[in-house]
């Protein structure tokens, strides 16, 4: 059983670096076996009037066990860090993961923890992502209540 547990582990793992590679992944930040990737997506919904990118979040647990995972989030508009002087807990990404799994950021969703605002599509101007950094990236074992 614990074969198969693994096997499978390694399965997701593969999936989810090959769907990194294909769908323009970056790599941000790796340690202990934990990986954070970023992506810019365009997350318009025209039928609404909103025409924006964002940059995406994915964090893939790669361990066999489950992992708590904490992380700083400091982006440049227009070369002006915002979340690099004193990070708050606005700019802090936490999240456990179980064994194997993996947690992306999507256009719909409404957390904030895996997207990033990158620029407005429709008008001229305004601030736009010019740059993104992980900071701190915090792997530690979490109890999996067995």
């Amino acid at each position: 059983m614990q074969f198969f547990t693994i096997l499978f582990g390694i399965l997701l793992l593969n999936y989810a670096v090959g769907t990194a590679q294909t769908q323009d992944w970056k790599t941000e930040s790796e340690q202990d076996g934990v990986t954070v990737l970023s992506r810019t997506a365009d997350c318009s919904d025209p039928a609404n009037g909103i025409f924006n990118d964002y940059l995406l979040l994915k964090v893939v647990n790669a361990n066999d066990h489950q992992v708590s995972i904490s992380f700083y989030r400091s982006a440049w508009f227009d070369g002006r860090c915002n979340g690099c002087q004193e990070p708050t807990e606005e700019h802090r990404t936490v999240l456990t993961l179980g064994p194997t799994s993996m947690a992306e950021g999507t256009c719909a969703s409404g957390d904030k923890q895996l997207k990033v605002f990158s620029k407005k599509r429709d008008i001229p101007g305004i601030a736009r992502l010019t740059r993104f950094e992980v900071g701190n990236l915090s792997v530690t074992e979490a109890n999996s209540g067995r």
